[in-house]
């Protein structure tokens, strides 16, 4: 396939995502009719550093 019918293929094609971290993003995806998975993560310790050094030692 030519190049340039990949890229229309792709531009024309569903949508499907995965959204890691901010709710309101998958939200706004899905009001789309887009297909998408949430995954609630947030950073470890809540991105305190000096936890996060006390639990790289522990783990």
């Amino acid at each position: 396939m030519e190049p340039e019918k990949e890229v229309d293929k792709l531009l024309t094609s569903p949508i499907s995502a995965i959204n890691i971290g901010v709710e309101d993003f998958a939200e706004n995806l899905a009001t789309q009719g887009t297909q998408v998975i949430h995954v609630n993560w947030s950073p470890p310790a809540g991105g305190d550093s000096e936890i996060i050094a006390i639990l790289d030692k522990i783990l």
